[in-house]
Order: C-alpha cells, then structure tokens, then sequence
C-alpha cells in the first residue's frame, strides 16, 4: 500500500503498529467528521454490485466483470470519468508490476456523495505471486492473457482496445473535436482515430489521450471534490494517538 501511494496512487493512510501482537492499521475513508463532531457515513458500492452481479461471481473466470466492463462504468457513470480511467489503468499496471493476481471487481469501489459518483481510494494492494500456493491467474485477464507470467506487449494493446472504445464518447461530452484532443494528447489523428474505431491503437497513445481528457476535467472545474490526493496525505490525528496508545500498550505487555 505505501509503494502504492509513493508512486502516486490513491490511498488511505496506514500504518503497522508494532508490539507483542503487530497489526496493519488503515483509516476508513467512507467516514468524514462534521463541524459539529458527529460521524458521516459515505455510501460506497463495489464495481459488482455497481454492475449487478453477485459476490460469487467478482472473478472474470467466474462469470464477473472484466476490464472493459469495469472501465465501462467509469466512462458512463463516474462524474470525473477520465481521472477514474486513467487511476483504474494505472491501477492494472500497479497490479502486474507487484503480483496481485487477486485484483477481482471488489477490489474496485465508487463513492456516492450527492452530486458525485467517482472511484473510492484504493485498498487491498498486495503480491499473492510470493504466496506459492495461491492461484497464478489473474482475476481480470489483461488483454485476453490470464496468466501473470504471460503478459506480453500484445496484451497490453488489446487492453487498450478494450478500453478505449469509449473515448469517442468522453470526447463528445467534453465538446471536444478528434483534431483539438490529438493536439492536446500530442498524438496523431491517425493514431486517434485508431483508439476510437477499435482499429488498433498503444498503450501510450491510450494514456496520452486520457492524460489530455484529465487536465481538460481539471480546467472545466470537475476536480473529484471527496477524491483523496495522496500526495497530501498522512494519518490523522486521531490515528497516530490511536497507534501511540497501541504501541504503548504492547510495550507494557
């Protein structure tokens, strides 16, 4: 989790408090303090029961969602659509990087807020590969490849086509036109046109496009209002007393 958040991912605060029985600490984010010092509850929904499906069923080989089911949601639903996608990539990446073979669309959740429906801080975030015993397959196939050992560049570019099929439609929302986005993106019509058609297109140039999609969220003042920035972050004050009085009472123990 806090390489997560050292390479710029959303995360909650966490800390390890360490004494005669060490236990992993992680602040709830569904949570926000009024002025008047009561406790309110964030509605959350995890992408299956966003998308309908059951909790039996949160693994692709299961019958759950894959990733263009879930990268669908965001495009149609989020109110911050092209910063979700863009996190949620790199969220994949992050995934592959590390091992997690066990990222299903639980591990994946929406934040409901009056006028705002975005992705939720990010959690469980950890290798199963240094597990031997747990399955090598990866909960959402990347690019049609379920094993984590047998990603290749191919793969990822058939992600990209699988996510990208809904950028016309973020390009439309945002008034924008295929000439003005390859300029923002530095991309080429071509290699745009490409990304919208489900021709063909990289992984770079999906990223790029996003990137652009992103700032022009930013400049038309869709900024995620209750999205944490983990570049800003650090334990509230109530954790630390928590995890002080913790460590002080594993000492005297």
């Amino acid at each position: 989790m806090e390489l997560a958040r050292k390479v710029g991912l959303p995360i909650p605060p966490t800390m390890v408090i360490e004494g005669k029985h060490p236990c992993y600490l992680i602040e709830r984010y569904d949570r926000r303090r009024g002025e008047d010092g009561k406790l309110t509850h964030l509605h959350q929904e995890d992408f299956c029961q966003a998308l309908g499906f059951s909790h039996g069923r949160k693994y692709e080989a299961d019958g759950g969602p894959g990733f263009k089911a879930c990268f669908g949601l965001t495009s149609d639903q989020s109110t911050q659509p092209a910063l979700d996608k863009m996190i949620m990539l790199r969220w994949a990446i992050f995934n592959h990087l590390i091992g997690n073979c066990d990222a299903h669309a639980k591990n994946l959740s929406m934040l409901i807020a009056r006028e705002d429906y975005q992705l939720s801080p990010l959690y469980d975030l950890l290798s199963t590969r240094v597990y031997g015993k747990l399955s090598q397959k990866f909960a959402m196939r990347i690019g049609g490849q379920h094993r984590s050992d047998g990603v290749l560049k191919e793969h990822w570019e058939r992600l990209a086509l699988a996510i990208g099929d809904n950028i016309r439609a973020l390009r439309l929302q945002k008034n924008l036109t295929q000439h003005s986005l390859a300029a923002m993106a530095g991309v080429s019509m071509t290699a745009l046109r490409h990304l919208e058609s489900g021709e063909g297109a990289s992984l770079g140039t999906l990223i790029r496009v996003v990137r652009a999609l992103d700032r022009q969220e930013w400049l038309q003042g869709l900024a995620p209002r209750i999205t944490i920035n983990p570049l800003h972050m650090t334990p509230s004050r109530g954790v630390r007393r928590r995890a002080r009085a913790k460590r002080a009472h594993g000492e005297e123990g």
